[in-house]
């Protein structure tokens, strides 16, 4: 009776050293878990544990009290629909000491039993599908608790969750944008936009704007130009803004110059709020927060080098205390996954994404255009377009947005990124105005046929005008 006694009481501690509850065991647990109330899931991790599992009882009930509100650090694991995946993604995240390692490790279990219909429920667009989905699927089953948990974002995406650890957004070869969601999106608009717009990262509010440019050779690559970086400290309200462009930063590598970012505007000293970083590349600039709280890395380019794969920049919050700005304020978006698809069908858009991006970019008010074709296109889009502004991104997306319009405009001595402007002028005028017209037989003559433009500009004030189809 006495080593029973004891053992009883070491139990706790044989626990913590790695008793492994099996499948049954973990099934067991997380139908006590499903239960509403503190009192019932421990009464029923009680019912369903006997003397022998004392250590099984110890886990179930350790994860009682607080289990309802931490279900959704599990579901980065859970949304890997994976048992192996799954599995060791839970050991890897939680401690043996953390007693979120068993209900995660449950949650795996079950939703690998039922993988068909767990997707089916993530597949629907909306929170309010997901979670009517979960419920005529899994009623009265305990596998309608993890199917719950998918379902906890505004939006159903792909398992209908916010990443809690997606901290990170960057973009690469001048265009392709990896989101906080970790969804990939195509940004090719030879102008200045929100990557990251006001997202809170520790004691700082964080602003990005990369301004992207067309390169002048035959391949048309689009490259990273100039970075703007702002942060405003939320304790005191002070600000900090500065810019670094290709020559700043190459200068700074070179030793030409002592900082890779210029200080702008803001009552905050640069020296107050970053250090510049080392890096492991010769081709990028670091600004580090010096609370540490998140760091920015401007990714240059270098004409005829492999530097232009790497051209762009990356975004990291290194703190716990991360709230990103939504979609489509900033391009990173917020952690949901899809963003610009969900956005795109929500607006009843038909086109492709890339329109959708065109869009969003020059439908911004808070960002300030500097390129004068870039600052036309945005006033034109925002202010004069009355109704067709979506129709202007449809129309004019593809010609800064395909390498055959940017090539064909070009060697008519011409600029895309004029042709994008004259081409939303005319939209935005319900295809009237002369002067736009005029200029885009000048930009498009030869041209590929641009579908909804250029036979309207051939009948309209370019009867000569040539289209190839």
């Amino acid at each position: 009776m006495k080593l029973l006694l004891i053992a009883l009481c070491l139990a706790p501690l044989t626990l913590i050293e790695g008793a492994i509850p099996g499948k049954d065991a973990l099934s067991k647990m997380l139908k006590c878990w499903t239960e509403v109330t503190e009192k019932d899931c421990t009464a029923c991790c009680i019912n369903s544990f006997g003397l022998l599992e004392y250590p099984f009882r110890v886990i179930c009930e350790s994860a009682c009290p607080t289990i309802q509100k931490e279900t959704t650090k599990i579901t980065p694991c859970v949304q890997k629909i994976d048992l192996g995946r799954c599995t060791k993604c839970c050991t890897d995240k939680f401690s043996l000491t953390n007693f979120l390692r068993h209900p995660c490790k449950a949650a795996c279990i079950v939703t690998d039993d039922d993988k068909a219909d767990f997707r089916k429920c993530a597949k629907t667009s909306t929170q309010t599908k997901c979670l009517k989905s979960c419920d005529s699927t899994f009623s009265g089953k305990v596998q309608n608790f993890v199917c719950r948990i998918l379902c906890e974002n505004k939006h159903a995406t792909r398992f209908g969750v916010k990443d809690p650890e997606a901290n990170t957004c960057l973009l690469r070869k001048g265009k392709k944008l990896r989101t906080f969601g970790n969804t990939n999106e195509r940004v090719k608009i030879p102008c200045k936009y929100h990557a990251i717009s006001a997202t809170r990262c520790g004691n700082y509010k964080v602003t990005v704007t990369p301004g992207n440019a067309i390169e002048a050779d035959k391949d048309k690559r689009y490259i990273v130009k100039t970075m703007y970086v702002g942060v405003e400290r939320i304790s005191d309200g002070m600000k900090w803004e500065g810019r670094s462009d290709l020559k700043i930063a190459e200068k700074y590598l070179d030793g030409a110059k002592d900082a890779p970012f210029i200080k702008k505007d803001g009552a905050l000293n640069t020296s107050e709020v970053f250090n510049f970083g080392p890096t492991t590349q010769d081709d990028q600039v670091t600004l580090i927060a010096k609370d540490g709280s998140f760091h920015v890395i401007f990714s240059l380019y270098e004409a005829g080098s492999t530097w232009q794969k790497r051209s762009g920049f990356q975004f990291d919050c290194l703190s716990a205390d991360f709230e990103p700005s939504d979609y489509p304020d900033q391009l990173c978006g917020n952690g949901t996954k899809h963003e610009a698809a969900t956005f795109k069908s929500d607006n009843g858009f038909q086109d492709r994404r890339q329109a959708t991006t065109f869009y969003n970019v020059f439908m911004n008010q808070g960002l300030a255009q500097t390129d004068s074709d870039c600052k036309t296109t945005a006033d034109t889009m925002a202010k004069k377009c009355d109704g067709f502004e979506y129709e202007a991104a449809q129309k004019c997306w593809k010609i800064v947005g395909r390498k055959r319009f940017q090539k064909c405009i070009t060697q008519n001595l011409e600029t895309p990124e004029s042709a994008m402007r004259h081409c939303v002028e005319y939209v935005c005028s319900n295809y009237t105005d002369p002067n736009s017209c005029h200029a885009l037989s000048d930009e498009l003559d030869g041209c590929q046929n641009l579908v909804g433009i250029s036979e309207r500009v051939k009948a309209h004030c370019a009867p000569y005008l040539s289209i190839k189809f």
